[in-house]
């Protein structure tokens, strides 16, 4: 087993909220990788933690520009080979990212907004996109008035994950 302890200067405080995928690349090389959020006790920030087996793994900070933002989330796959991230930099709505360095991350674009009663205050993602025939499956979590947590869902375009195809209504 392994187990994760805070070990950089931007983790004193610890971490959480990891979401680990499978992540397989285009030359069919599979790794363990997931975003956490390390906390230093003034800020939070993204890391990536990259398993090579279960004993081996690296923890690095993210850069750019979306890097300071929480709940982000790496598709398990490039898709038209770039890297593809979930995210909330505007700590309300989703965002999609895409990147050519696993490590760096800037700019995106405005994925999904709050717009039901129970999302109204903030959304995000509970893990990575999960890939199933019709597209991207991505669980999300909203906040309402009330300070209420539920989840939803989503479904994204498989080959083009900046197109909503559905989403529910209802928590």
């Amino acid at each position: 087993e392994s187990v994760l302890f805070p070990v950089t200067d931007s983790q004193p405080q610890g971490i959480e909220d990891l979401r680990l995928c499978q992540f397989v690349d285009d030359d069919g090389t599979v790794d363990h990788v997931g975003t956490y959020t390390a906390f230093d006790g003034r800020a939070t920030r993204s890391e990536l933690l990259r398993g090579f087996n279960y004993d081996e793994f690296e923890m690095r900070p993210l850069n750019g520009s979306v890097a300071a933002a929480k709940g982000m989330a790496l598709f398990p796959r490039r898709i038209d080979g770039r890297y593809a991230m979930l995210g909330r930099q505007d700590n309300e709505s989703i965002w999609l990212i895409l990147s050519d360095d696993l490590y760096t991350w800037d700019g995106g674009e405005k994925l999904i907004s709050p717009k039901f009663g129970w999302d109204l205050c903030q959304m995000g993602n509970c893990g990575s996109p999960i890939e199933i025939d019709e597209g991207w499956l991505v669980i999300t979590h909203g906040v309402g008035l009330m300070r209420n947590y539920s989840m939803g869902a989503a479904l994204l375009d498989k080959q083009d994950p900046s197109k909503v195809l559905a989403r529910t209504a209802e928590p």
